[in-house]
């Protein structure tokens, strides 16, 4: 069997890029819809610092690329480290899976290496900062806080509570 030719093997890449594309739009949509929801009605977009006022292993991955944009590479390796090694898992993606034609095994632990190494630098970053130096920064106004306060009003439950939370 004879293998394609150069410009039919990029037209199937081209192909196949752009079913992906199409194929991953709606999550973005829905993605990028959801955090404009949640900027404009309260500020915040990190589902994290909402709920328990503490920011998530994420967290500066946004003001990491703006500050690499900028050409500012120390201000983006001290907002989030990992902005670099999860971009350079796209070329290894894009390698794998369109022109070696196989699952992403290689990519898939790559990314798991990474994702692993993020929670630990984040474990060292709030052991460090938390709760005084940016990104790691206390949220007061969350939703765990304000449901702990309710529940303090209740009879019996506010010395429940004064036993893990004081205050």
């Amino acid at each position: 069997m004879d293998s394609p030719s150069p410009s039919d093997r990029k037209q199937e890449i081209r192909r196949r890029m752009l079913s992906d594309l199409k194929a991953m739009l709606p999550g973005c949509v829905l993605c990028a819809l959801f955090l404009f929801f949640l900027s404009v009605s309260l500020g915040k977009t990190c589902p994290s610092r909402l709920i328990f006022g503490i920011p998530c292993p994420a967290c500066g991955l946004t003001r990491a690329a703006v500050f690499l944009i900028k050409g500012q590479l120390y201000a983006s390796l001290e907002a989030n480290p990992f902005l670099l090694p999860l971009m350079a898992g796209i070329p290894i993606y894009i390698y794998e899976h369109y022109f070696k034609n196989r699952k992403a095994r290689f990519f898939t632990a790559y990314m798991i290496l990474c994702i692993i190494l993020m929670v630990l630098v984040y474990l060292i970053r709030m052991a460090l900062w938390f709760p005084d130096r940016e990104p790691m920064i206390y949220e007061p106004d969350n939703l765990f806080a304000h449901m702990t306060d309710r529940l303090r009003m209740l009879p019996g439950l506010a010395e429940f509570f004064s036993a893990f939370w004081p205050g």
